[in-house]
């Protein structure tokens, strides 16, 4: 059997569904006495919905269309007022790309409710539900195990209301996390009335997106068989996405000669102050890549930036790597000094690694370390080129941080694009519109 539930606080200890694809039956031992008795089968509906999403899975369709039939699918056996589906970077699990936002999600009373944020308009865009999800909602948990990544790389499908307490699919670590007065307090304002419905999608031991839906409802909170309907068809959907990529990957040709990493500088109020010549390059490829709305940022950008802001994340898991038709694009935000945000974009595979400026007085060794960090290289792949140890490579990089005053990769990045571009005299100019 496999297994859909998570054991602790829930209504009852552990939730299975049967292995029989024709007749899957979700079991609960309600007791606690080791004896799974029946609960409640799928519904024949739920049975043909899942037979269609693995037929969807199956399609030879782009991201974004494969995103919003999976939607479209989902909708007829799971109610939600709002919601969306997207793409994560599978290394640090951030968001990179929106894909389909739910049916009616522009109409929820809780959008409604959030329309004074952005000046009472009287209807809300594609692009304006992007920027209000990024600017109001994603990574602002108080508690870390709360935040999207922490849940998603521990495999939950979950359900958050707003008296955090009657939670579902929260295992003790993150029942307790939910139960500080921080999280009491923020998902009591935060958190539609009816819950919000999360999970990520898993294929082949990689997470490539995530789906969060939620209800307006207070009587209507999500039940246990939808929850387990949705855990249970999430690795379809997963495999949908992943292939759809795949595709999209393999659509458009690289060019065989890659470009310097792009710098674009944001004012504390998130607007782009300055975007070199290749930053816009790899800001026209991220924006001519499918998704909802037609925003520039791009949700990766915003995911980075996000990311920057947020306590406790380590500085592994602040990088956004996302594809695209160019091949996958490395999105880095970092301290811009001056109350600015610098954002650098990168290719995955850049072309021979430029140098450090001399004024920097990097030792011999120092400057091929450097040399590795400015082309996207990690640190394992640095001391697989240069013959040193991992060990040796993070000493080097702690003291040319030091030298240069810098707090990590991407102040190092933002330093070198800022002071290179100084020293050929390139001027700056606004981003177009």
């Amino acid at each position: 059997m496999a297994r859909v539930g998570m054991r602790g606080h829930l209504p009852w200890e552990q939730r299975y569904l049967s292995s029989d694809p024709e007749h899957p039956r979700l079991l609960a031992d309600s007791r606690g006495d080791g004896k799974i008795r029946e609960m409640a089968r799928f519904t024949h509906r739920q049975l043909l919905v899942r037979r269609h999403i693995s037929d969807i899975a199956s399609r030879a369709l782009d991201p974004m269309a494969m995103g919003r039939t999976m939607l479209t699918a989902l909708e007829e056996v799971v109610h939600a007022d709002h919601g969306g589906l997207g793409t994560v970077d599978p290394a640090s699990l951030l968001a990179n790309r929106a894909l389909a936002i739910w049916p009616g999600t522009e109409r929820s009373t809780m959008v409604l409710g959030r329309r004074g944020v952005l000046g009472g308009l009287k209807e809300m865009s594609s692009d304006q539900l992007v920027s209000a999800f990024f600017g109001s909602t994603y990574l602002r948990d108080p508690e870390p195990l709360m935040l999207w990544p922490s849940q998603l790389r521990a495999g939950l499908t979950l359900v958050i209301r707003p008296q955090t307490e009657k939670s579902l699919g929260l295992p003790p670590p993150f029942m307790q996390a939910a139960l500080s007065n921080a999280s009491r307090e923020w998902y009591e304002a935060n958190s539609p009335v009816g819950g919000t419905l999360r999970t990520g999608l898993w294929t082949d031991g990689r997470c490539v997106g995530a789906l969060a839906v939620g209800r307006d409802d207070p009587e209507g909170s999500f039940r246990p068989s939808e929850v387990a309907f949705v855990r249970a068809v999430s690795p379809t959907i997963a495999r949908g996405l992943r292939l759809a990529l795949d595709r999209e990957s393999m659509a458009a040709a690289t060019a065989d000669g890659r470009k310097a990493p792009g710098l674009m500088l944001l004012d504390r109020h998130g607007r782009p102050v300055y975007v070199s010549p290749a930053g816009r390059q790899w800001l026209n490829v991220l924006e001519s890549v499918a998704q909802v709305g037609e925003r520039e940022p791009s949700p990766a950008v915003l995911s980075a930036v996000a990311a920057l802001r947020t306590p406790g994340l380590e500085e592994q898991h602040r990088t956004v790597w996302t594809a695209t038709p160019a091949g996958w694009l490395r999105v880095e935000a970092a301290d811009g000094g001056d109350g600015q945000t610098a954002v650098i974009i990168s290719p995955a595979m850049p072309v021979k690694a430029p140098a450090a400026p001399s004024s920097w007085a990097l030792t011999p060794q120092e400057q091929l370390v450097v040399g590795g960090v400015l082309i996207g290289l990690s640190n394992r792949d640095i001391a697989n080129r240069l013959h040193l140890a991992p060990s040796t490579v993070k000493s080097h990089l702690a003291a040319v941080y030091e030298k240069l005053e810098v707090g990590g990769r991407g102040g190092l990045l933002a330093r070198y694009l800022r002071e290179g571009l100084s020293a050929q005299g390139q001027s700056q100019s606004r981003p177009d519109h």
